[in-house]
């Protein structure tokens, strides 16, 4: 199941809204730090809250299949990133992505779960967002 919904789509072929996530409350966002208006400005992310909660797998690619956020964007690996939520916080893993998954500008090494906090910087090749908790 996923929890990576985009809230709209300016480009059927650059964004994949996940109808199954919009029950789910909004426990985070990604806002756009970079100026590329093919890519929204804020991404929900929205997934189980609380400790005990089950663990969630966001799945961030190039390619429709298998993830819930699609990025049409070259720098972007088909299966690029993942955003774990686990025991009420976000990780962030690479895929082995070609362009890199960074986070605070500290590329990660693929399969590394990096804890995610408040106005972290997160980048899916040249793609850049600010993460935000929901408070």
């Amino acid at each position: 199941q996923t929890v990576f919904q985009a809230a709209w789509s300016e480009d059927v072929d650059t964004y994949q809204d996940d109808d199954d996530a919009t029950d789910l409350p909004v426990i985070g966002r990604l806002v756009r730090v970079v100026s590329e208006p093919r890519l929204p400005q804020e991404l929900p992310i929205c997934g189980p809250q609380g400790d005990s909660a089950p663990e969630y797998w966001i799945h961030i690619g190039r390619q429709q299949q298998n993830n819930a956020l699609v990025i049409n964007d070259i720098s972007i690996s088909r299966q690029h990133a993942a955003i774990i939520v686990r025991n009420g916080q976000l990780y962030l893993s690479d895929n082995n992505s070609a362009s890199g998954t960074f986070l605070n500008w500290k590329q990660l090494t693929p399969g590394d779960e990096l804890l995610l906090r408040d106005k972290d910087l997160v980048s899916f090749g040249q793609i850049v967002y600010e993460y935000r908790t929901q408070n």
